[in-house]
């Protein structure tokens, strides 16, 4: 917690976090198991869900239960790091679920210091080709040397899109705290506010042209 001179704060470190188990016992992921995850989530109040996993393939189980998710719920996602693009051109486009859905903001992994050309995405994010289309990855956060807790009272320095997610998913719980009303205020426009903010960065390189927000 913040102001306990121990460890670290998160973005939102007030916040009250519902913490879900839907991977099994060997870290696998089932469809049904994500989705009833989800759906448990929104019955429950969740204003905002993270989630640090994903694959190449779209599950519709999934897609459905996110669709119903995104009424009451900000969705934060990491894109994955494979360094693959999620869109032609150029070819072997990887997309990567369910970051890359429209309606879930898909979290690439920035890099501490900018490694030339202007690039500043780290070299394992996967990342957007071909911005404004219907699979998006929205946004980079920091990703790399992030600093994390163990058992036992320890920290370590983590890399990867599974770090920077939480990072977006915490602007987004200090969004939904200062505009409350749902009413007036969506899931969607909250989602807005964040993909938007910020000038429009290199992906990749000049011969790729992955830009992005």
């Amino acid at each position: 917690m913040g102001g306990n001179d121990t460890g670290g704060t998160g973005v939102a470190y007030s916040s009250r976090i519902m913490a879900l188990k839907a991977a099994q016992f060997s870290g696998a992921l089932a469809a049904s198991d994500i989705a009833e995850a989800i759906n448990y989530a929104v019955e429950h109040g969740a204003d905002v869900i993270n989630m640090s996993f994903g694959g190449p393939a779209n599950s519709q189980l999934v897609s459905d239960a996110l669709g119903v998710a995104f009424g009451q719920a900000v969705l934060v996602a990491a894109a994955g790091n494979d360094g693959r693009h999620n869109e032609a051109p150029p070819a072997f486009p990887v997309p990567f679920y369910p970051a890359s859905h429209i309606f879930v903001l898909g979290v690439m992994a920035q890099s501490q210091t900018p490694n030339g050309a202007g690039e500043n995405l780290t070299a394992f994010s996967n990342w957007d080709s071909v911005p404004g289309s219907r699979i998006e990855y929205e946004l980079m956060a920091p990703g790399e040397d992030i600093l994390s807790t163990l058992p036992g009272e320890q920290y370590a320095a983590w890399d990867g899109t599974s770090m920077a997610a939480p990072v977006v998913s915490g602007v987004a719980a200090l969004l939904r705290t200062k505009f409350d009303d749902k009413a007036t205020y969506s899931s969607r426009y909250i989602m807005g506010q964040i993909a938007s903010t910020g000038p429009s960065v290199l992906g990749k390189s000049l011969a790729t042209g992955g830009n992005f927000s």
